[in-house]
C-alpha cells in the first residue's frame, strides 16, 4: 500500500513553522492570555467524521462544529503593573503558565471572569479524546510571584453542547452558564430508515417570485432534520462557587432541554435571553442562520416565579424569501442583545422596509430602526429609539448612555455616524464614504462598566460629555500608521491625536490602557 509522501525539508519547514499565538485581554486589561496554535491539523482530524447538516459541519462525537482546532500551553503575560496605569515592557517579567492541564492537553473557547482574575475553557484532554471538558483557571498575585492554577470544573459526567459554538458564558457576577446535552436524551442519534416514509413536500405558491442565493449542507429529508433537532438539543445550567468550590448545576429554562443557539444573562443576572429554534421553521432551502425562532426570557433559579417559567418576546419565521443584495435584511428583530447602561432592557435593529432596499420606506423615511424593551416581560412595550434611512452598521453607549450609532449603504459605500442622547435627541456627527481610507475615524474602543457590560471608553469617564477613544489602521501615502485619538462625540470638534505609530515597520494595536493618558 502506497504511503504519504513527504515533501522537501525547506517546503516541510515552512508549512510546520510556529503559528502566532492568540491573544485575549482580561477585562482589567492588566494581563493577557496567550495560547500556541497548531501549525497545522493532523490527517487523523481531518479524517474524522462529520455531519453535514443545515449548512453546518459537526463532529458528531466531540459535539462541536466539524475540524476544531484546539491550542495548548496557555499563558498569562502581565501587561500594566498592580498601580494600574504603569505600562511593563515585554520581557521584563516571566510568563505566567496554566497549571494543573493534563499532558497533551488542547484547549478551546477562552472566556475571562466579567470581574477579571479567572478564566473558564474547553479542554480536550488528550489528541484523540471523545469527551471534552470544561476548565477554569485562578490568577494568584498573594505571593512573591504570581501563579495560575487550572482545574476541573465537575459536571457529573454531562457532554458540553458546543455544536453552536462556545457552551460557557460567565454572568455579569461571576456564575458560570454551561449548555449541556439534556439529561435523559438518546445516546445515539436517529438512524436512517431503510426507506423514507413519505416524499419531501416542498409548496411554492407563485406569489413571490424571488431570485435566491444557493447554499450547501441543506437539510433534505425528514431524518436530516431530527438528527438536526438531535445534535441541536441542549440544556443550559448555572453554577456558582461555594467557597472554593463549584456547586451542583441549576437548570435554568425548560428542565427537558430545548433547541438552544444562544443565550445571553441579563446585566442584573436576573434573567436570560434565549434564542430558541423551532422544528416547524426549518427549511430545505436556507441554513441554520435563517431558521424560524422565537426570542425567549428565562428566568434565573429561584427568579421571577423558577426555572419553569419562560416568556416569549417574538416568533421569527424562518426567513427563505429575502431579497437578493447586500443591503437586503431578514424581517424581524436582528443583533437583540442587552442596553448596557440599564438593568434588564432588550435593544434589536429591525427593518421597516420589510428588508427590501429597493422597497418603499417607512413613511418616515426610515429602513431600519433600533428597539427597546424591558420588564414586565409579560407586556408587549417595545419602544423605537432611533431611525435610519439605510441600514444599521452598529451601536456603543457610554456609561452615561450617551450613543454612538452608524448607519451605512453598501451599494455606494455612504456611511453616517449619529449621537444619540437619553432624551432621543440626535445630532449627525459625520458623513463620509466608507472606502475613503485615509480619512477613516476608525473605530470606538469599549471597556467594561460597574454591571460588567462594554461601553465606549471616554478620556473623562466621570462627565456626561463624552470624549471617547478612538483607534485606527491609520492608511496613508506611506502605509498604515495606526493611531489614537480622541474623538467628542460632537459635530466639528477638534480630534486630539493621543498616538500614532511612526513610519517604518508596521505595529498592531491590541488595546489602550485602563486609564489611558495623553503623554
Amino acid at each position: 500500500m502506497a504511503e504519504y509522501q513527504l515533501p522537501p525539508d525547506g517546503i516541510a519547514a515552512l508549512v510546520d513553522s510556529p503559528v502566532t499565538p492568540s491573544f485575549s485581554l482580561d477585562p482589567t486589561r492588566r494581563w493577557g492570555l496567550l495560547i500556541s496554535q497548531p501549525s497545522a491539523p493532523p490527517i487523523e482530524e481531518i479524517a474524522r467524521e462529520e455531519c453535514k447538516l443545515a449548512g453546518t459541519r459537526l463532529d458528531p462525537a466531540l459535539w462541536t462544529p466539524s475540524h476544531l482546532s484546539f491550542g495548548h500551553d496557555p499563558t498569562l503575560r502581565q501587561l500594566i503593573s498592580d498601580d494600574g496605569d504603569t505600562p511593563i515592557p515585554v520581557g521584563t517579567l516571566r510568563d505566567v503558565p496554566i497549571e494543573g492541564l493534563p499532558v497533551g492537553h488542547g484547549v478551546r473557547y477562552t472566556s475571562w471572569r466579567p470581574s477579571g482574575g479567572a478564566l473558564a475553557f474547553v479542554v480536550r484532554p488528550e489528541k484523540a479524546s471523545e469527551q471534552l471538558e470544561l476548565w477554569w483557571a485562578v490568577l494568584d498575585t498573594s505571593g512573591d510571584q504570581p501563579r495560575c492554577m487550572a482545574s476541573q470544573v465537575p459536571l457529573g459526567g454531562r457532554t458540553l453542547q458546543s455544536v453552536h459554538g462556545r457552551p460557557h458564558q460567565w454572568t455579569p457576577d461571576g456564575r458560570l452558564m454551561v449548555k449541556l446535552v439534556p439529561s435523559g436524551h438518546p445516546s445515539a442519534p436517529p438512524t436512517k430508515p431503510l426507506r423514507p416514509s413519505g416524499p419531501a413536500v416542498q409548496e411554492v405558491d407563485g406569489s413571490s417570485k424571488k431570485p435566491a442565493r444557493t447554499y450547501q449542507d441543506l437539510l433534505k429529508d425528514q431524518h436530516d432534520e431530527d438528527t438536526f433537532s438531535y445534535f441541536t438539543a441542549a440544556e443550559l445550567v448555572l453554577l456558582e462557587l461555594d467557597g472554593a468550590h463549584w456547586g451542583a448545576p441549576r437548570t435554568v429554562g425548560p428542565p427537558e432541554g430545548a433547541l438552544l443557539v444562544k443565550f445571553q444573562p441579563s446585566p442584573d443576572n436576573s434573567c436570560v435571553l434565549a434564542s430558541v429554534l423551532d422544528p416547524d421553521e426549518y427549511s430545505y432551502q436556507v441554513p441554520l442562520s435563517r431558521f424560524g425562532r422565537s426570542l425567549e426570557i428565562w428566568p434565573m433559579p429561584g427568579d421571577l416565579g423558577g426555572a419553569s417559567c419562560r416568556t416569549v418576546l417574538r416568533r421569527i419565521p424562518v426567513q427563505d424569501s429575502v431579497p437578493k443584495g447586500f443591503d437586503a435584511r431578514p424581517t424581524g428583530p436582528r443583533q437583540p442583545s442587552w442596553h448596557p447602561c440599564h438593568p434588564a432592557t432588550l435593544i434589536w435593529v429591525e427593518a421597516v422596509d420589510q428588508g427590501d432596499p429597493e422597497g418603499p420606506a417607512s413613511p418616515e423615511g426610515f429602513r431600519d430602526v433600533l428597539i427597546t424593551r424591558s420588564a414586565p416581560w409579560a407586556e408587549p412595550k417595545e419602544k423605537v429609539i432611533f431611525g435610519m434611512a439605510t441600514k444599521w452598521a452598529g451601536w456603543w453607549f457610554t456609561e452615561h448612555g450617551v450613543g454612538l450609532i452608524k448607519e451605512r449603504r453598501w451599494k455606494d459605500r455612504h456611511e453616517v455616524a449619529w449621537r444619540l442622547d437619553a432624551d432621543l435627541t440626535r445630532t449627525k456627527l459625520w458623513e463620509r464614504c466608507s472606502q475613503e481610507s485615509y480619512s477613516d475615524p476608525g473605530y470606538p474602543e469599549e471597556v467594561t462598566n460597574a454591571r460588567r457590560q462594554w461601553v465606549l471608553q471616554c478620556a473623562s469617564p466621570g462627565t456626561a460629555e463624552p470624549v471617547v477613544y478612538f483607534m485606527g489602521d491609520g492608511a496613508s501615502p506611506n502605509g498604515d500608521r495606526p493611531f489614537v485619538d480622541c474623538r467628542p462625540l460632537a459635530p466639528g470638534a477638534e480630534v486630539t491625536r493621543v498616538w500614532r505609530c511612526a513610519a517604518g515597520p508596521h505595529t498592531c494595536l491590541l488595546y489602550t490602557s485602563p486609564s489611558p493618558r495623553d503623554s
